[in-house]
Formats: structure tokens, C-alpha cells, sequence
């Protein structure tokens, strides 16, 4: 049986989360939250990259409020002004203007 592309798991995936309620959604999110900090990368990392969620993606909003709350410091991807292939990860804080 031929393996799947990457078009074809993304679209199975996103069709996944569309099913999903909102509680059953909230309650996935706080348990990928919950399961990275409890890792130990938390302990031995000081900068995250985050994302904000789009297309029915698990927010990572609570985990962003936990690490700010640790005095760690979150990033987001951002393409790079010369190169659409490279990404920057800029710091992120709730008072970041987002523009």
C-alpha cells in the first residue's frame, strides 16, 4: 500500500480537527500543553517557539501564558524580509504589536 504525501496528511489531519468540539478541542490543547511542560526541555531551555494556531490547529496559548509566567521567552516564525525560505523566530510578548 503506497504511503501517504504530505498533502494527504494534512488534509486527513485537518479534517480530524474539524470534528472536534470545542470542549474536546480546549481539552487537547491543555493536554499538549500540559505534556510539554512537563518535559524536561522546559527546565534546560529558555527561548520556545510558538505558534498561533489557524485551520482548527491545538492552540498553544495556555503553554505561551505558563512559559512567560517562568520568565521564558517565546518566539514566533517570521519569513525573513530577503529570503521566503529562512525563517526568523522574534520575541513574542502579549504586549507585542502584531502587525
Amino acid at each position: 500500500m503506497p504511503q501517504p504525501n504530505q498533502a494527504q496528511i494534512r488534509s486527513t489531519m485537518l479534517a480530524q480537527r474539524k470534528r472536534l468540539d470545542p470542549k474536546s478541542y480546549r481539552q487537547a490543547s491543555l493536554q499538549l500543553c500540559e505534556k510539554i511542560l512537563n518535559s524536561h526541555l522546559i527546565e534546560s531551555h529558555q527561548n520556545f517557539g510558538v505558534y498561533f494556531s489557524h485551520r482548527h490547529e491545538i492552540s498553544l496559548a495556555p503553554l505561551m501564558e505558563s512559559l512567560w509566567q517562568q520568565g521564558k521567552i517565546c518566539t514566533l516564525p517570521m519569513p525573513h524580509p530577503l529570503d521566503n525560505h529562512t525563517l526568523w523566530f522574534l520575541p513574542y510578548t502579549p504586549e507585542t504589536p502584531l502587525i
